[in-house]
């Protein structure tokens, strides 16, 4: 979990200074932030299907 944290911080980091990134380097970053972000608070299983099955035996 340290190296998700860790990596959201290098994007926020990165995301202060936009004008040195094309728009689809800055594109690119939201989606790997969205991604992580997602991660972070529990939604594993939009990417990782055995999560999706684990949260459905729980209901």
């Amino acid at each position: 979990m340290a190296k998700n944290l860790d990596m959201v911080d290098e994007l926020l980091g990165m995301a202060k200074e936009p004008d040195q990134f094309t728009k689809d380097d800055l594109g690119d970053m939201i989606l790997v932030a969205a991604t992580e972000i997602m991660k972070l608070r529990g939604f594993g299983s939009l990417t990782n299907p055995s999560a999706k099955a684990a949260k459905r035996r729980r209901l």
